[in-house]
């Protein structure tokens, strides 16, 4: 009666890639922000796909002065257990007074604490294509451009163009396994 019972543990991106239904069309225009870590951040559930994302005169008004650091302009994560992809990214005419991180920011392999805790049941990589940021303003930030990608599935078609920054930490651009990469100051 108070045996333990064993179950199989199914991958929580099987629904989305059986219903196949990506998130597209969406458009983030004329914000304000005053706290927030990402400005744009895609991923890590993204199994379905996302499509067809377009940012547009949005600014960070504060620099994350009340303990909410702002982390990045664009963020894309993901991780070898998501598949789905990611496609049409545009941001353009953003502002920030501080970014911890840079403007566009890339990891392929965000797994947190999920490394250790659960095994990798189905190994499916994200599809990373057609990320593009133009004039961006910022006055302090970590760096511009930072992608890190997986050599089976290198992110494609990357522009980075007009980028004004201030004070800079680090590199300004760093690529690990990209394919198709403009950066244009």
């Amino acid at each position: 009666r108070f045996g333990i019972e064993t179950t199989f543990v199914k991958p929580r991106d099987i629904d989305a890639w059986r219903l196949n239904m990506p998130s597209r069309n969406v458009i983030m225009r004329n914000c304000r922000v005053q706290a927030g870590h990402q400005l744009m951040a895609i991923g890590s559930e993204l199994s379905g796909g996302i499509e067809n994302v377009f940012v547009d005169n949005c600014h960070f008004d504060r620099d994350g002065g009340d303990g909410v650091a702002i982390n990045n302009i664009l963020f894309v994560k993901t991780n070898e257990r998501r598949g789905g992809y990611v496609k049409n990214i545009h941001v353009t005419n953003v502002s920030a007074t501080k970014v911890v991180g840079g403007v566009l920011s890339v990891e392929t392999d965000v797994l947190y604490q999920w490394r250790t805790l659960m095994p990798t049941y189905v190994r499916k990589l994200t599809a990373i294509e057609g990320l593009h940021v133009s004039d961006i303003r910022v006055d302090e930030a970590k760096f511009i451009c930072a992608i890190k990608a997986e050599a089976e599935a290198p992110v494609k078609n990357v522009s980075v163009r007009r980028i004004q920054a201030g004070k800079m930490q680090d590199t300004p651009v760093t690529t690990e396994n990209v394919q198709g990469f403009v950066y244009q100051p």
